[in-house]
């Protein structure tokens, strides 16, 4: 299974096109999409399930700049609580999930964490990973 990388068809095209600066620079960042994307694309089964197709470029990023792909990563933030998981889901924001849905299970499980990371990114969007978007946002 393989996600249908939109921008990175662009890839191939970019370097076939006068080498400009513009086309250098949209190259490097195709090129880094695809990086982020592959370097966790162990994860695709999961992602397929839980996310839209035209949604699954944007989550990979996010996962990469989140946990870089690691299921099992904790951060912990300056007023106590913890992040965890591939989409570092907070400790304040598993409470609220849990206790809404009855949804309790360890985030740390990727399939756990995708699915309450999939209702959160479908009911509000993709802002409750605003602190990595620097990293996996658009330029």
């Amino acid at each position: 299974m393989r996600i249908l990388l939109n921008p990175l068809i662009s890839c191939l095209t970019l370097v076939s096109q006068p080498i400009t600066p513009d086309i250098i620079q949209d190259y490097k960042e195709c090129k880094q999409i695809e990086f982020q994307v592959e370097s966790v694309s162990v994860w695709l089964p999961l992602i397929d399930k839980y996310f839209k197709q035209e949604d699954q470029v944007e989550v990979s990023r996010i996962i990469f700049c989140e946990s870089s792909g690691r299921s099992k990563v904790e951060n912990s933030n300056t007023n106590g609580t913890k992040d965890i998981g591939l989409m570092q889901i907070n400790d304040t924001t598993y409470d609220w999930i849990s206790n809404k849905l009855g949804w309790f299970g360890d985030r740390k499980d990727p399939e756990f964490n995708l699915k309450m990371s999939s209702w959160l990114y479908y009911k509000s969007g993709s802002h409750h990973w605003n602190s990595s978007k620097i990293c996996w946002g658009e330029k």
